[in-house]
Order: structure tokens, then sequence, then C-alpha cells
């Protein structure tokens, strides 16, 4: 299986692989029991224009940003979450260095929790 994080090093540098493979972030997060917890966007936007998140995010050196998009296997960011993160990436390089938009996907049950670690990057966003 190809993993993300190896994706990533190949094009900044960077061996974050043994970061991740040290680290369990899951307890990092600082509140598990928000995690689940829905946040209601009644009134916010328009047909048009909905909130959005980004599943993950990762700054190094004040260099390289990371942002990932991580999917179940099939389905796909909608347009406008990826010009967002796409615009977002394209800010950043041009104050900073490198940034990459990773769109990965897994086959986890909804039951189970996602390692980002385990899943497959199916697309990345780099404009240099």
């Amino acid at each position: 299986m190809e993993h993300t994080l190896n994706y990533t090093t190949k094009n900044i540098g960077i061996n974050i692989t043994k970061l991740f493979s040290k680290t369990r972030l899951l307890e990092m997060i600082k509140h598990k029991n928000r995690i689940k917890q829905v946040i209601d966007f009644s009134g916010v936007g328009d047909s048009k224009i909905h909130p959005t998140d980004i599943d993950a995010v990762l700054e190094f050196d004040d260099k390289y940003l990371l942002l990932f998009e991580v999917k179940y296997k099939g389905l796909k960011a909608p347009l406008g979450q990826e010009i967002l993160f796409n615009r977002i990436a394209d800010c950043w390089q041009s104050v900073k260095e490198e940034a990459f938009v990773i769109y990965c996907e897994h086959e986890t049950k909804s039951s189970e929790i996602v390692n980002l670690y385990n899943t497959r990057v199916v697309s990345v966003y780099h404009k240099k």
C-alpha cells in the first residue's frame, strides 16, 4: 500500500514518516469526545456557498504546508472544496516555500477510526 506520508517525504525532503510512526497522533487530541460532535451550519452560506473543513494540516519550520483531505474510496472532494484548498496552498507558496494538498482515500468502516498513515494517495496538488 502506498502511504500518504512517504509520498510527501519524496517531494519536500523531510522524513515525516518517522515522526508519524513514533507518535500516536490520536493520543495528541486533547478533547477526543468532541471529535464526533456535529457542527450545525444552518444560516451560514447560501445555495452556492457552503462551509467546509480540512481533515488534517501539518506545517513544518515555517516553510512547508501539507493539507490533507480524506474521503471514502471512490468519493471525491466537491469542486468548491478543491478550489479553496488549492487557493490556500497557492497563497502559502506566494509568501513561504512549499505547499501540498494531498487527497487520500480509505476503505475503513464508519464504526472504525481512519488512520491517515494507512490511507492511499489518489491525487496531489502542488503548484511550482
